[in-house]
């Protein structure tokens, strides 16, 4: 097996050298948090190593470029695309600095029905209700969807700061739940993923008002405002693009409302920003979170191009609306200079 893995490489290696493909790099926040479950966040510092890495080993392009070059056939060597999706506030504030500092165009694509909301996105809010130290009651029954929820913590109903510490580094590609709370963490979290907006705001209503939560969370955790969004988009770096309206898992809605997200959040930017809005990013990203509907609606909506969150090369080849993309974890610099090395 090790040797059909070596052949593989091979094979890839020789392939990206007879047919140039652009790396396009999925970034989510620029932070540093006590806990990252989901794995989106990349510290301040790493950042800044990656940039570095970047400018000294890759052709940096902007979406629009790319773009433009994979309909021209002609490609520049090592050509990589930084983009970022959903729009929390620290890409104005932490990521925007360092790509100017560096010179480097990014694409950031915007869930727009989320600007200025005085929230957490819904994920963060459930890590922060489930994994943060503290009492909780011990059963939990949910209606999603016109579905029973229920679920029992039994002791871990006490959460414990030493515990908490603990398993601060817990993430969701460990095979193992350290606790009850992080197996109601990972199977609600599917659940209310794949849940409408309408029946995931209600029960994460519900979630708050068992666990007795008020107020609006981290205010670090927020997404920008259109103002922010605005100041973001005024630099000749930063380009926008569009999230959907409110982040929905496409391939669980219907038709009508997928139509509704995609062009609905074209049209709502395009109003913020006075400008047109050519690119889009499918919410979560994968080849099972969004059907031939949802692209058959980016391409009615009017968008030139989309990207998708699994790894390969953008060649001229590849549907321009499943651009492959690269999700970036909080590598340091030696270990994602190891990355890009296996795709340039």
């Amino acid at each position: 097996m090790r040797g059909l893995g070596l052949l593989q490489g091979c094979l890839r290696r020789a392939r990206q050298r007879m047919v140039p493909g652009a790396v396009i790099l999925l970034y989510h926040r620029v932070y540093s948090p006590v806990r990252d479950p989901q794995l989106l966040c990349v510290s301040r510092a790493n950042f800044r190593a990656h940039l570095e890495i970047l400018k000294k080993k890759a052709t940096l392009l902007s979406m629009p470029q790319l773009s433009r070059f994979l309909a021209a056939g002609k490609l520049p060597r090592r050509s990589v695309v930084i983009t970022f999706d959903d729009g929390y506030r620290d890409n104005l504030e932490e990521a925007k600095p360092e790509l100017e500092n560096y010179e480097a165009p990014a694409t950031f694509f915007v869930a727009s029905g989320c600007l200025g909301m005085e929230r957490e996105f819904w994920s963060d809010e459930l890590e922060r209700i489930l994994l943060s130290p503290g009492r909780l009651p011990r059963g939990l029954e949910l209606e999603i969807g016109g579905e029973r929820f229920e679920d029992d913590l039994g002791d871990d109903r006490v959460y414990s700061e030493r515990e908490a510490d603990c398993h601060a580094g817990w993430d969701v590609t460990h095979p193992a739940r350290p606790t009850a709370r992080h197996r109601l963490y990972e199977a609600l979290g599917k659940r209310l993923r794949e849940a409408g907006r309408a029946d995931r705001e209600e029960a994460l209503r519900a979630l708050r008002a068992w666990a007795g939560e008020e107020g609006s969370g981290r205010p670090d955790y927020h997404p920008m405002t259109a103002a922010d969004l605005v100041q973001l988009s005024r630099s000749a770096l930063c380009e926008i693009g569009s999230h959907t309206l409110s982040h929905p898992h496409l391939a669980s809605i219907s038709v009508r409302e997928q139509e509704a997200e995609i062009a609905g959040s074209k049209t709502q930017l395009e109003g913020i920003l006075n400008r047109r809005i050519c690119g889009f990013s499918y919410p979560y990203g994968g080849k099972a979170d969004y059907d031939a509907q949802s692209l058959s609606s980016v391409r009615k909506a009017g968008f030139e191009w989309a990207c998708s969150n699994f790894p390969g090369l953008a060649r001229r080849e590849n549907d321009r609306f499943e651009l492959p993309r690269h999700l970036v974890r909080n590598w340091e610099g030696a270990r994602f200079a190891r990355f890009l090395s296996r795709w340039l």
